[in-house]
């Protein structure tokens, strides 16, 4: 049933219809509040339920992501059906929990057998939420949840080698509100190699860096601000610790993985020691005039390697929003910025590449995360990138973004002689295709996507590379 268009085909019409008869039943069993999409009551126990059903193509051809290396001919589609419910026994007090599969169908390259039907059956959401405590300025939140702050730069996703399935944190999150216009996140993180949760389990690797497993904790905890008390600007303020366990891999696959490593020629295994570091950094949301609006993020990270090798890096992250005040119609929304992250210089003694605490995910684009793969999708480290980017709404069920960048490297450690990685494209559309299909309030989405990056001297080919997506969301 592995590589079988007719077993992608039985088994998006069994997930489909699993979670609508999950869904049916829950919905038969209550009392009152189905129709009109309120919680549902049984017993004087509000509880909610719902899910959705995402089937998304991917292809990309002749993208680099390491030295003289290239993803080439990827075409597969990817089916992910998720179902969650929620019950509330106490005015204050709720239980959220979630199920999710993903399974995949390759066209190319042929033979591939990663994430058959059925896969994991995996809970990716699983936690309390308790809110007004301490005379109502104290909410909580503990157990498996998702967490993202700001534009995702800092703390965003748990479970970044999961590939888009889930960003899931095993997380406990305290929000103060005891200060006016203001609200303090204090936040701790534990995230294993491997989900726990799992039925079916095959043993895939969620945290680490490189593809390969190599089974790395993360652990972490911080503090976040956010002050709403000065006119048209919004502060944010940070305080983050990380601690990444030692992990190892086999010598013989790549030599340079961006990080400090330590040979062991008996074995030909090398192991990168354990790093803890903290970073530090603030978010300012200016707010210019009516149709003029900015968001200036800066950070910096110290830390170490056991063994003593210091850690630094920086971050800036710039960008003014226009909201034209014309062809109102179209809702035009123009911006320009810049993203800039230190990158390691392997003649230096100590490491200065810049690394998210928990923010290894897509960012600006996709096939740029895949670029940056061979040490750790989602590593936005070593960039410099000049940006623009245009927002449309041409009909009202459709928006539509066109983004240009022009990228260069800090430090060229590249597989070419030069330090320009080059230009980045990108068109994307999201479109609402119908609502309350099958029942109240349920939807239809989908969204388009296309990617284009000519490398520039940082790589030793500068053949076009493409990026190309399309998926469907049904969420009930």
């Amino acid at each position: 049933m592995a590589n079988n268009p007719s077993a992608l085909i039985t088994g998006s019409i069994r997930s489909f219809f699993t979670l609508l008869v999950l869904s049916f039943l829950l919905a038969g069993a209550s009392a009152t509040g189905a129709e009109d999409g309120s919680p549902r009551v049984t017993d004087g126990i509000p509880f909610k339920i719902g899910g959705d059903v995402r089937l998304r193509q991917t292809y990309f051809d002749n993208v680099p992501y390491y030295r003289d290396k290239y993803f080439s001919d990827t075409n597969f589609l990817r089916l992910r059906t998720r179902l969650w419910a929620e019950i509330q026994p106490w005015e204050d007090v709720s239980f959220r929990g979630r199920i999710s599969n993903e399974f995949r169908y390759y066209f190319e390259p042929s033979g591939t057998t990663n994430y058959r039907f059925p896969d994991e059956i995996f809970v990716d959401q699983l936690y309390v939420n308790v809110k007004k405590l301490s005379g109502g300025s104290l909410d909580l939140r503990i157990g498996r949840q998702e967490l993202r702050y700001g534009t995702g730069k800092i703390i965003a996703n748990g479970t970044p080698k999961s590939s888009g399935r889930t960003e899931y944190f095993d997380a406990a999150r305290v929000t103060w509100k005891g200060i006016k216009d203001t609200e303090i996140d204090i936040i701790g993180i534990y995230d294993r190699p491997t989900n726990n949760l799992v039925i079916n389990p095959q043993g895939r690797d969620l945290t680490g860096y490189p593809s390969w497993r190599e089974w790395m904790t993360e652990a972490g905890f911080g503090i976040y601000i956010k002050n709403k008390s000065l006119p048209k600007l919004t502060i944010e303020a940070y305080s983050i610790y990380k601690r990444e366990s030692s992990w190892e891999f086999d010598g013989d696959l790549y030599t340079d993985v961006g990080r400090v490593q330590i040979y062991d020629p008996e074995t030909n295994m090398v192991k990168v020691p354990a790093l803890q570091f903290n970073t530090f950094g603030m978010r300012i949301m200016p707010q210019f005039t009516d149709t003029l609006e900015g968001n200036f993020e800066a950070a910096y990270q110290t830390g170490y390697y056991d063994g003593g090798t210091p850690k630094t890096g920086y971050m800036a992250d710039f960008l003014l929003k226009w909201k034209m005040p014309f062809l109102h119609r179209l809702k035009p929304v123009l911006g320009a910025g810049w993203y800039y992250t230190s990158g390691r210089d392997p003649s230096k003694d100590t490491e200065e590449g810049w690394d998210s605490p928990f923010a290894r995910w897509a960012g600006y684009s996709v096939i740029y995360q895949t670029t940056l793969s061979y040490e750790g999708g989602g590593r936005w480290s070593n960039v410099n990138m000049y940006y623009s980017d245009l927002t449309v709404n041409p009909l009202p069920w459709l928006q539509s973004n066109f983004m240009i960048g022009y990228l260069l490297a800090p430090v060229r450690d590249g597989g070419g002689d030069g330090n320009i990685r080059g230009w980045l494209a990108s068109i994307r559309a999201n479109f609402q295709l119908a609502e309350s299909i099958l029942r109240k309030n349920d939807t239809l989405r989908g969204e388009l996507r296309l990617e284009m990056l000519k490398p520039g001297d940082y790589y030793p080919e500068n053949d076009l590379a493409y990026y190309a997506r399309w998926e469907l969301v049904y969420s009930f």
